[in-house]
This record gives C-alpha cells, sequence and structure tokens, in this order.
C-alpha cells in the first residue's frame, strides 16, 4: 500500500505563479444535476467541458469518457505527491439519512471499489440539517500518486427521499504538490 508520506524531498512541482515548477493540476465539474440511488455507492460523473468552471494541465479527464476512460475518473499522468478534494451540494428534504463522501484510488464499482486493488483514501460522512435547502460536503486527501493512477469522487446516501445534487458546487480537484516523494509500504 503506498501513499503514507514519510519525507518530501522537493517542491520543484508546487502550483502557482509565486513558485518554480509547473502547474499540474485538474479541476473537473458536474455541469448538472444528478440523483444517486438510495443506500448505494455511486460514482459521481464530471460531465462538464466549460472553460469557466473546470481546468486540466496534464490531460488527466475526459468529460465525455466511457469504459476504460470513464467520465468519473480523474488519471494521474505525472507521478507525485498530490491533493485531492472534493465537493458535492445535495438538496435537502426531510428524512434524516446520512450523506457519505469518499474518494476511491483505483478502483471500479463493478469491482467493489476495494477489490483488484482499489482503495479507499478519504472519507467524509454526515447528517443533514433539514431545515435547510440544501447541504454541502467536502472531502480532502493527500496521496503519492503513480502513472495511471486514477481517483474519484464516490456518494452514498442512507434512506430514502430526494436524494438529488444540485448542477454547481460538484467538483474533484487533484493538483500536485511536489516530486519525488518518499513513501513507505504497510
Amino acid at each position: 500500500m503506498s501513499g503514507i508520506i514519510n519525507t518530501v524531498q522537493s517542491q520543484s512541482g508546487r502550483i502557482g505563479s509565486g513558485g518554480p515548477g509547473t502547474d499540474i493540476s485538474c479541476r473537473a465539474w458536474r455541469a448538472n444535476s444528478f440523483t444517486p440511488g438510495d443506500n448505494t455507492n455511486t460514482p459521481i460523473p464530471f460531465n462538464a467541458s466549460d472553460s469557466n468552471q473546470t481546468w486540466d494541465t496534464d490531460n488527466m479527464h475526459n468529460p465525455s469518457g466511457s469504459g476504460a476512460d470513464r467520465a468519473q475518473w480523474v488519471v494521474c499522468k505525472t507521478e507525485g505527491l498530490y491533493v485531492i478534494t472534493g465537493g458535492v451540494k445535495y438538496k435537502n428534504d426531510t428524512h434524516a439519512g446520512y450523506r457519505t463522501l469518499y474518494i476511491y484510488l483505483n478502483g471500479t464499482q463493478s469491482e467493489g471499489y476495494q477489490a483488484a486493488g482499489g482503495r479507499l483514501i478519504a472519507w467524509q460522512n454526515q447528517q443533514p440539517d433539514t431545515t435547510s435547502d440544501h447541504h454541502f460536503i467536502n472531502v480532502t486527501a493527500v496521496w503519492h500518486l503513480k502513472v495511471n493512477d486514477h481517483v474519484e469522487l464516490i456518494t452514498s446516501i442512507g434512506g430514502v427521499g430526494n436524494n438529488s445534487m444540485y448542477s454547481w458546487d460538484n467538483y474533484l480537484i487533484v493538483a500536485k504538490i511536489a516530486d519525488n516523494t518518499s513513501y513507505i509500504d504497510i
């Protein structure tokens, strides 16, 4: 299992214009509302190609992808240490079920995510305030990604009712923050 950081040997992959290195990052965004099933882990397909809402400096995401090039995946093209963050804005209703948001590494829904090398790397579980008209959850991980590793955002909504997500504020950002990371396998 890789991903636990021991030391960072270089900062040459920092993001932004203030430091050395190249910006390697991607923001995938959902362009319309989406309704996952009740009590089911559901990958969120990010289908927007609007340049005002998305960017991709390393060809990591295909918003119209399917099959091995799935629209919910962001695929690492340059090895390094990455910050991975995603968020979803759910519509609320009167049921009190939990909303859970996961970041999975190299998993697929047909394999049960954890099979065949898939790995849960971060999650957030919250019960919404039913007096509000919406509920926002975000989740973040810092992880060493290798070339062709893919990450995806998965949602699960406990209970039954209006499980829709709004068509804005649903995103997955993957941004390289360092090269040459040392990590340990356990």
